[in-house]
């Protein structure tokens, strides 16, 4: 649309104060910090536990330890939808221990 010309039912206008009414624009915010220490937090407070079955009467237990995690993590807000980016390499020990 030409400047001047466009629709009245448009929810962004042209504001003095610079203000994105309803989140219209695009905005983000850097939360790697946080993702990457939540999730290795995580990760290493999780304990897997598996039933084999009756057959074989045991139980699997993993857990992970020395967990690293790298990456960006990224929030977006664009037209009042928000969007989660990220890329992480996660890498970890971990040890099983069989039960019978």
């Amino acid at each position: 649309a030409k400047f001047g010309e466009g629709d009245e039912r448009w929810i962004v206008r042209d504001r003095e104060d610079g203000t994105n009414v309803n989140s219209w624009h695009w905005t983000n915010k850097d939360m790697s910090r946080r993702g990457t220490a939540t999730l290795r937090e995580t990760l290493e407070s999780l304990a897997l536990t598996e039933s084999l079955g009756d057959a074989l009467a045991c139980t699997v237990r993993v857990r992970l330890s020395n967990v690293r995690v790298e990456g960006t993590v990224e929030a977006l807000n664009r037209k009042g939808r928000r969007f989660l980016i990220y890329e992480l390499e996660i890498n970890a020990d971990w040890t099983a221990t069989v039960e019978t």
